[in-house]
């Protein structure tokens, strides 16, 4: 997705070399950002942030998700992102094309329908030395060479944890995200 992307180009800006495993096929890649009509808009409409919400939200916490939205969209457009004609506001699939195609002119490798399923760790000192992950062909172990970025976008796609965070369990939901949003990656970081 996203925020995947913006990371894989940061790292490589820095010097690094980046893999990307992405659990979806190519053609759903880009998860919610791709999926859901996603806006990347500077605002500082406090009282938007708070009614979706449904009243979650404080004034002061929606103030500072409003003025954090304002620092990623000057930080994307900083870094050269176009948006389908205006700069500041990219919807859905075509903010997270712009995105994919700035990872991919930075050389950037990605490799579709590969489900990250563990962290390979230290079990005491935590270090992470990369991750096992699960393909069309099988299952793959890759070896990080300076870290593991866990972008996993959202967790829609995952009623146990959307009814542990967002909602009680009584109330039923549709998922309006994408299906490959399972929240797995929060997951991983989990068990260490």
């Amino acid at each position: 997705g996203g925020g995947g992307a913006m990371a894989m180009r940061s790292a490589i800006e820095n010097g690094c070399s980046c893999l990307a495993l992405e659990s979806a096929p190519v053609e759903y890649a880009g998860g919610s950002t791709a999926c859901c009509a996603g806006v990347c808009s500077a605002t500082t409409d406090v009282e938007r942030f708070i009614y979706r919400s449904m009243g979650y939200l404080t004034t002061e916490a929606a103030q500072q998700i409003a003025d954090e939205e304002v620092k990623v969209v000057t930080w994307l457009t900083a870094n050269g992102l176009q948006f389908n004609g205006a700069l500041a506001v990219g919807f859905g699939h075509g903010l997270y094309e712009a995105e994919k195609q700035a990872v991919l002119g930075c050389g950037a490798n990605v490799l579709y329908e590969a489900k990250v399923k563990h962290l390979v760790f230290d079990p005491v000192t935590k270090e992470v030395f990369g991750v096992q992950a699960e393909t069309k062909d099988g299952p793959i172990y890759v070896k990080a060479n300076k870290g593991v970025v866990l972008a996993t976008g959202n967790f829609a796609a995952n009623p146990d944890l959307m009814h542990t965070y967002m909602l009680p369990r009584e109330i039923e939901y549709a998922q309006n995200g994408s299906p490959y949003d399972d929240g797995a990656a929060i997951e991983m970081g989990q068990e260490i």
